[in-house]
């Protein structure tokens, strides 16, 4: 009876198990379904492998070494504060990163975005005269603002003004 089935076409015999019962009913089970559920298990393992080691989720991030990050011009404010572009700036004051490759880093309506240019709150700040945080053990290749509960905690801001968007401290 299984050489029927092959020969009609329906399915590889590796795809099939035939049962036969007392009452001489022959019963066909696919397992193709199950084949497709393990393959997209597998498929998925190292997106999962991966979410744990600082993917998304809980702010975690991978080490990456030796990696050589293009960076902006100098910022106007820099020379004034003896920053040379090696590391990430932290304005406690306006709640403000500044990234050598991406730029400032500020909240805006609920999250965390980049502008190569100064954000509009800062448009009136004179930041040569500004309080900064120099960040030097924080890797150019990762992202101060995912840490920022911790450098709001060593760095308390004064609020300047009104209109500077402040982010939750969770």
């Amino acid at each position: 009876m299984l050489w029927a089935y092959r020969q009609a076409g329906y399915a590889p015999a590796y795809f099939l198990q035939v049962y036969r019962y007392k009452d001489d009913i022959m019963r066909v089970r696919s397992f193709s379904g199950i084949l497709i559920v393990t393959v997209a298990l597998l498929a998925s393992v190292p997106f999962i492998a991966g979410a744990d080691k600082g993917g998304r989720g809980k702010g975690k991030q991978k080490k990456v070494k030796n990696v050589k990050v293009k960076k902006l011009a100098p910022p106007a404010w820099g020379a004034s504060k003896h920053y040379n572009g090696e590391s990430h700036v932290y304005f406690p004051d306006y709640y403000t990163f500044y990234d050598p490759a991406r730029g400032y880093v500020y909240w805006n309506n609920g999250y965390w975005v980049t502008s190569v240019t100064e954000p509009s709150f800062l448009s009136g700040v004179d930041l040569n005269t500004a309080r900064i945080e120099l960040l030097p053990n924080e890797a150019l290749t990762e992202r101060p603002e995912l840490r920022y509960t911790t450098y709001a905690g060593q760095y308390p801001g004064r609020i300047i003004g009104v209109g500077i968007p402040i982010p939750p401290i969770k």
